[in-house]
């Protein structure tokens, strides 16, 4: 067999394992675009997809390869296909939509989160929503808290009344290395905060996003181990805030 033959045997696996590391991407989601460099995660997939296929193909000819091909890639795809469907059922079939009187916004957490009511002599009573994983390898911490009280944003601009509340709550919360992100949202005027702190020798990722409206305004708090941030329920419960008045 020509060396151009044996190439061409090998083109049709190399080309459906691409195929197949891009299936694989999706099932790994948002996590691995995200902590790990998509290039690489791609190749890492195609390339572990097509190894076994193309031993038999250069051992057994092109026929085997083949066979091996289909027998290993239809396992992998099925599984794939399970794993994104687990996915998004995981975030989607208990999914809670969160709302409190007086507040101008709803955000959605991915069930159901404790609800506590606590009083302000400034500003009197508020809701705070909280929500921790059920898996604890994930320790993962969602919190959302909405005060009825109107800001004078207009007075001193959105942008520093935001982020001065943004730089008194990382610091409330023990942050260090706080970085922070101004944003004019569909939702109103946005600030966002990501910082570290340290729990029992642990470094822990935190993000806020404060969101203001005319009557009152939302503060969200997204907690977890910084070895696996953002945990998969972090960004869908910081990007679901929505104005509902």
């Amino acid at each position: 067999m020509s060396e151009i033959t044996k190439k061409k045997q090998y083109l049709p696996i190399i080309a459906a394992s691409c195929v197949l590391a891009a299936i694989g991407l999706m099932a790994e989601g948002q996590q691995v675009l995200t902590d790990a460099n998509p290039i690489a995660a791609f190749i890492g997939m195609g390339v572990g997809i097509m190894l076994f296929p193309l031993i038999f193909t250069h051992f057994l000819g092109n026929t085997a390869g083949l066979v091996a091909f289909v027998i290993f890639a239809s396992g992998y795809t099925v599984d794939a296909f399970d794993l994104m469907k687990d996915e998004q059922a995981t975030i989607t079939s208990e999914s809670f939509l969160y709302k409190t009187k007086g507040c101008e916004f709803a955000t959605t957490f991915p069930s159901k989160p404790t609800i506590k009511i606590f009083t302000n002599p400034q500003i009197g009573d508020y809701e705070e929503a909280f929500w921790l994983s059920k898996d604890p390898a994930g320790s993962t911490v969602l919190r959302a808290e909405c005060v009825p009280m109107q800001l004078n944003i207009d007075k001193f601009g959105a942008k520093n009344v935001i982020l001065n509340m943004l730089a008194t709550f990382a610091k409330d919360n023990g942050l260090s290395s706080v970085s922070y992100r101004y944003k004019l949202e569909p939702a109103g005027p946005t600030g966002y905060a990501r910082g570290v702190k340290y729990a029992a020798g642990n470094p822990i990722t935190s993000r806020i996003v404060l969101v203001v409206g005319e009557n009152s305004f939302l503060t969200l708090y997204a907690l977890g181990l910084s070895a696996t941030f953002p945990q998969r329920e972090v960004s869908p419960f910081l990007d679901s805030v929505r104005r509902v008045n």
